[in-house]
């Protein structure tokens, strides 16, 4: 572990600025981000966030800022990678992206993503080094460089690694990166268990996500629509019967916390229904297609995840024909 920690953050998008903008907070790590469409206009006016968390920043720009991974190097080598990139194993493999990035035994790779079943190809394609899984809990969005981050944000954290000898410098980096995190005015819990939490959260992205993707209304219209009771909650209901049978039992109400979660008066966007505007790729693998795979193993009939799955894969291809 260097003196101070360098961490490389792949994907600044939202989530990942403020990744960037808390860990760089805490005053004890060295942050580099790479940028590619926001890259000039930060270099010359920083960022301006508004934020629930932090207030408002004018002019905020990371310690190091580069276009690309390669020129990012430089930098090194790092302790932490955070990759905050959608996660869209269907359109590239972040394994290959941050290669270069990780150093044997020394990197810890920091997964601030959305899904299911998503530490796999990390932890085989780097068998020697410290997978750190992140579910983020945030409500963020960005318009060139100015980003809004309008509800707190919680990372929740767990440790993973293919070689058991390495299971207490990964519960150490664990530790550490939460402690540096937090420093920086955020809030981030380490969680034993952390699979259950994605399971938690994959209740809400395999229905409120991706219906609202699919019929272009927001959460609040869709509840509007009646959707509430034909769609939102059995989706949620067929993940939480695959959680099951996978050993991760939710909650009996959690369909009804989920609801809770997002009142009909937000008219929230989800990201996926965001994405679809913007005719760019959506995370339907990592979300619907990793939960459909395991629930095949466990045996668990999806029906309407599936549905929802295929319906989904042929919007995507449109959207991407259209390129």
């Amino acid at each position: 572990m260097s003196q101070v920690p360098r961490i490389l953050v792949v994907g600044c998008g939202p989530v990942g600025t403020m990744c960037s903008y808390s860990l760089q907070n805490s005053g004890r790590t060295t942050v580099t981000a790479i940028l590619r469409s926001t890259y000039d206009d930060v270099k010359a006016n920083g960022f301006r966030i508004k934020s629930i968390d932090h207030g408002e920043v004018d002019g905020w720009r990371p310690h190091n800022i580069s276009r690309t991974l390669d020129d990012a190097l430089q930098y090194g080598p790092f302790d932490y990678v955070v990759v905050a990139l959608k996660n869209l194993p269907d359109v590239y493999s972040i394994p290959d992206i941050i290669r270069l990035a990780v150093a044997s035994e020394k990197t810890a790779i920091v997964l601030v993503q959305n899904g299911i079943d998503i530490e796999q190809p990390l932890i085989d394609a780097f068998p020697d080094n410290v997978v750190i899984s992140g579910v983020p809990l945030i409500g963020c969005e960005q318009n060139g460089r100015e980003i809004l981050h309008n509800d707190p944000d919680i990372l929740l954290v767990g440790g993973f690694t293919k070689n058991p000898d390495r299971m207490d410098q990964g519960k150490l980096m664990c530790s550490e990166f939460a402690e540096l995190y937090t420093a920086g005015g955020a809030k981030c819990e380490v969680k034993e268990n952390l699979t259950w939490f994605r399971w938690r959260k994959l209740c809400w992205n395999a229905s409120f996500n991706a219906i609202c993707a699919l019929t272009n209304l927001d959460s609040g219209l869709i509840q509007d629509a009646g959707a509430l009771e034909t769609l939102i909650k059995p989706a949620m209901g067929e993940v939480a019967a695959i959680a099951s049978a996978a050993g991760y039992q939710l909650p009996e109400d959690i369909k009804e916390q989920m609801v809770a979660f997002t009142p009909r008066e937000l008219y929230l966007k989800p990201s996926m229904q965001v994405d679809a505007i913007r005719q760019r790729p959506m995370e339907i693998e990592v979300i619907l297609g990793n939960a459909l795979r395991i629930a095949e193993k466990v045996g668990v009939d999806a029906r309407l995840l599936g549905t929802l799955y295929q319906l989904l894969k042929a919007k995507q291809q449109a959207l991407l024909s259209v390129k």
